[in-house]
């Protein structure tokens, strides 16, 4: 039970910096890549400052690209304020639609 109160902690505060990020950097709202490199200088200065990305992403103590981007885009459900431009969106669904098709075959 603890374990599972600590990650919903963490959850909570990644949810949290994910929010602040999308409010002050717009550029964030369309780019996961933009937003994990702010998350992990914002919440991990000290692990990222002076590393190369390979040195960063051995490490399994922070959190994955995969929950950062999920948590981007259930905010994004939530705030509509917080979405990309219109063409962002579609370019989104029209990627989704191909790697959809493409897992079928």
């Amino acid at each position: 039970m603890k374990a599972e109160t600590e990650r919903t902690l963490s959850l909570m505060k990644m949810k949290d910096l994910v929010y602040e990020i999308l409010i002050v950097d717009p550029q964030s709202r369309r780019s996961d890549r933009r937003l994990i490199n702010i998350y992990y200088g914002l919440r991990y200065p000290q692990v990222v400052r002076g590393r190369t990305f390979s040195d960063v992403m051995e490490r399994t103590d922070l959190e994955s690209f995969e929950s950062i981007g999920r948590v981007r885009r259930k905010l994004q459900e939530e705030h509509p304020e917080l979405r990309p431009a219109e063409e962002v969106q579609e370019m989104r669904k029209e990627n989704e639609a191909f790697w959809k098709e493409w897992s079928r075959t």
